[in-house]
């Protein structure tokens, strides 16, 4: 039967205040823990329309979906309007057609001079060679400001994307687009570009670090949402002696 340490209703008077305590514990983490990722990230990641006349990205829309370690628009793939569009910290998947190109956005928060390194690589097996299987892939990075700085067509190989000594405004965009050239055959790619800031003569100075933007080691990391306070509450309750045994 019940122990005979507990009242007739289970509780103590000291185990209610105990549980209110532990549910106004649960609240004030919960609001801790659900303040997430800071609103200011250098590098965002999406999909968008893109004019390849124009050298325009228009209608930017961010991936809200994660998959492992890839970020997606859709739960599942492919998707309905996206296909297969999707990024990882090291590259990823171009969507169907030009209007599910995929982006990494990265917002200059100041006016700066800035340098971009990196390489974007299309890898293929031989069968895919010898059966041509894809047409490659198309990057581009485009600004904000200042429209197309630079754009590759890669099959099969890698290229380097590196621009030096680039003059950027506070609030403008470089956006880093992958599309499929019309075939989204085989189209997987490698493409994490580093942004580094160049400092003038007069900036030089001991301490003073120039900044760098990795799109690797910056890509986003799971979050996990905590379990609201009756969760816990619950959770607890199953483990107490009675519901965990039976006279």
């Amino acid at each position: 039967g019940r122990s005979s340490d507990f009242p007739s209703d289970g509780w103590s008077t000291a185990g209610r205040g105990g549980s209110k305590a532990f549910l106004a514990q649960s609240h004030e983490e919960q609001q801790e823990g659900s303040k997430g990722p800071p609103a200011d990230r250098a590098w965002v990641h999406g999909t968008a329309r893109l004019d390849p006349i124009e050298g325009t990205v228009l209608g930017f829309r961010l991936m809200e979906h994660r998959a492992e370690d890839r970020l997606q628009p859709a739960s599942m793939l492919p998707a309905p309007k996206t296909g297969w569009a999707s990024l990882s910290p090291s590259g990823g998947y171009p969507g169907d057609d030009l209007d599910s190109a995929v982006v990494r956005r990265w917002t200059a928060r100041h006016e700066m001079r800035v340098s971009v390194q990196g390489a974007l690589k299309h890898s293929m097996s031989d069968q895919a060679r010898r059966f041509e299987f894809s047409n490659g892939v198309r990057g581009w990075i485009v600004s904000s400001e200042q429209g197309v700085l630079a754009t590759w067509k890669v099959r099969g190989l890698d290229v380097d994307t590196g621009i030096r000594n680039l003059d950027v405004q506070a609030g403008e965009h470089l956006d880093f687009v992958v599309d499929a050239l019309g075939d989204y055959e085989s189209d997987s790619f490698q493409w994490s570009p580093e942004i580094s800031e160049v400092l003038a003569q007069e900036q030089r100075s001991p301490g003073i670090e120039a900044r760098r933007w990795s799109a690797k080691d910056d890509f986003p990391v799971p979050t996990y949402e905590p379990l609201r306070p009756l969760e816990r509450y619950a959770q607890v309750l199953l483990m107490t002696n009675e519901f965990a045994f039976r006279d």
